[in-house]
């Protein structure tokens, strides 16, 4: 889809060269991104099978495509659209530079130092752009942005902010989610002498409600995402 002439859209594209694609294919991606982590969620549970390890991995991809795509589009004002777009793009190029520096990228030599080099403008000119700017906690930023846009209610504003920490613990094999999870089964075992707090055997299964919870949120604010996308798109 190509925004309409005179869109709010197409000036952001027009507006924000030197991204390393145009603005709306920028945006479109993160939405779809979220649009395939969900649909991979919901297919698996469609066939009967959840991975409790696994499934919430999807939905915190899920959730950060569509909340980047609900931070993107969602500012009224087209410099600071145009400020994220750089901010997303800035991103994108660092992480392909790591990936370009790594020596068995498959990435030829002679190909790597001219991609080397074009990375190193990219991330020049666009950290050079007034208002872009690396950030700590970027994407926990973006997510709460996102989350506030999207819902009115402080408690939901909130409990996105608690799904984005558990399912970021998740992401990095962290064992702690899954003792927070309404699915984890815990049993007491006999003390351990070697160790002086109780000790506890935990089962990981499955809560469909919580899975529900979470896959919602990510869907509504996904809505809101390409429900943005289709407006900036549209001429007036």
């Amino acid at each position: 889809e190509e925004p309409e002439s005179g869109s709010d859209m197409a000036r952001d594209t027009g507006a924000a060269p030197g991204l390393g694609m145009p603005f709306h294919v920028l945006a479109r991606h993160q939405l779809a991104l979220g649009t395939q982590h969900l649909n991979m969620a919901r297919t698996c549970i469609e066939a009967r099978e959840y991975f409790p390890l696994a499934h919430p991995t999807a939905l915190r991809g899920a959730l950060l495509g569509s909340s980047r795509g609900v931070w993107l589009l969602s500012p009224s004002d087209a410099s600071t659209r145009q400020v994220r777009g750089a901010r997303v793009a800035l991103d994108m190029h660092r992480r392909l530079g790591e990936w370009v520096d790594e020596p068995y990228s498959g990435v030829e030599q002679d190909s790597r130092d001219q991609a080397q080099e074009l990375m190193r403008e990219r991330i020049a000119d666009l950290e050079a752009r007034d208002g872009v700017k690396e950030e700590p906690h970027w994407d926990t930023s973006v997510i709460r942005q996102a989350g506030q846009f999207v819902f009115s209610d402080p408690r939901q504003q909130g409990e996105v902010m608690a799904l984005w920490r558990q399912l970021s613990g998740d992401a990095h094999s962290l064992v702690w989610p899954h003792m927070t999870r309404a699915g984890t089964v815990r049993k007491r075992v006999a003390r351990d002498p070697r160790y002086p707090a109780p000790m506890h055997e935990l089962t990981t299964g499955t809560d469909l409600r919580e899975f529900v919870n979470e896959f919602s949120a990510a869907f509504r604010i996904l809505k809101v995402g390409w429900s943005l996308f289709d407006q900036r798109c549209t001429a007036e």
